[in-house]
This record gives structure tokens, sequence and C-alpha cells, in this order.
């Protein structure tokens, strides 16, 4: 009941042409499908998604996110084979895979896609590498249902994400003068992952520590 409010048709690896002309074929069949695309932003494409995830670097501007979000759309970021940082290849700086949330809460993201989890190569235990793309790109698990430190780490960053979700809800809800002055400081010090370049590891997972206090200065402060 109610399965088509909360299905998308996905749309990926197609020129901006071709994907306009699949949107087009779509609307015209079945309006009622809500689709979503994985890509570089485009202009064209703004208005025909229902769900748009960005790949990191080719991103729109923070008013084209908030009009996004004003009418309902979901906007994501994702990372793949690229770019070389930030990402979580088998050999990335943990600190990269959780930086990657934190990277999501600045931009006003609903989430972060991971592009694939576990197609693995012949022997990943033994040899991560792949044909085609940077070690560990395809999967982050392993056989048997063993977890990894790059999982662990993007596992520990969507607990950060799904915190400042929260926080910002009860905080606007507050009026304690306390909580808005540390929603205010939070918000201000999210703009740290927004001007990030150099990835310096222990510089990221120093930011990640500081923002980590804020949150809990501001649990503490919402449950007094």
């Amino acid at each position: 009941m109610g399965w088509l409010n909360r299905t998308y048709l996905g749309i990926n690896e197609t020129t901006l042409e071709e994907t306009i002309a699949t949107i087009k074929v779509i609307k015209e069949h079945s309006p009622k499908w809500r689709i979503t695309y994985a890509g570089n932003w485009h202009r064209e494409l703004e208005s025909l998604l229902n769900d748009y995830s960005f790949l990191y670097g080719f991103e729109p501007t923070e008013d084209t996110l908030k009009a996004r979000a004003a009418r309902g759309a979901t906007s994501t970021f994702y990372i793949c084979c690229n770019p070389p940082k930030p990402n979580d290849f088998l050999f990335s700086p943990p600190a990269e895979g959780r930086w990657l949330s934190w990277y999501a809460a600045a931009r006003g993201y609903n989430g972060f896609l991971r592009w694939a989890y576990d197609a693995w190569p012949a022997d990943p235990s033994r040899d991560a590498r792949h044909t085609l793309w940077p070690a560990g790109d395809c999967f982050l698990v392993y056989p048997g249902g063993n977890s990894s430190l790059r999982y662990e780490k993007l596992r520990e960053g969507i607990t950060d994400f799904e915190k400042i979700t929260i926080l910002r809800r009860l905080a606007a809800k507050s009026n304690k003068k306390k909580v808005k002055e540390l929603m205010d400081q939070m918000n201000a010090y999210l703009k740290t992952f927004t001007t990030e370049h150099e990835f310096n590891t222990e510089k990221i997972a120093g930011d990640i520590d500081k923002g980590r206090e804020i949150i809990a200065q501001l649990s503490d402060e919402l449950n007094r």
C-alpha cells in the first residue's frame, strides 16, 4: 500500500540528452513515477528530478539545494572511482570516510550515496585490487558478513549526521538562549567542511573531533 510514493525509477550512465528523453517518455506514460538520477549537476535536469545525487565537486549552489528542499525534492552527493580525495578506497585515510557525512550535513544534503557495497573481486580478503578501479572502490564489507575499518568509519559518520539532524530539529523548538547559541555555533562551524580542499588527515580528524564536542555540548544543554 502506497509503495509508489516510496519508490523511484533510477536513471544512470546516460548522456544529458538521453536522460531528458528518458524522463519525457516516463512522464508521458506514467506521470506518477518519481525519478532519481546520479551524476553531475545539470540545470536542465533540476526541475525534472525528484531525487538528485551529485558527484562530489560537480554540485549545485546552496540556493539551488534549498529550492529543491522547499519543493519536497531530495538531494544527496556521492563519490565513486573519483575524486582521489575525499574517498574511502582501501588506501584512503579512515578519517575521510567519516568526513563524508559531515560534509553532507554542512551542505544541507539529505544524505550520502555509496555506489557499491559488496561487488567483490575474485578474492577480496587476499587482493582487493580491481582491473579498472582503485582497490576497495567496489566494496565496503567482506564475504561472510565481515566488516571493515572503512565501513565502520562511514557508519560513525552516518551516526554523526543523524545526531546533527535530530539536534537541529530539537533546537528549533527550544526557547533556551544557550541552545540557540550552540546551534548557531554548530551551523557556523559546519562551513569548515565546505571549504576543505587539502584533506590533511590530521586536520580533518581534528575538525570532526571539534564538531563532536559541539554535538555533546548541545545534547547536554537540550537535556537539562
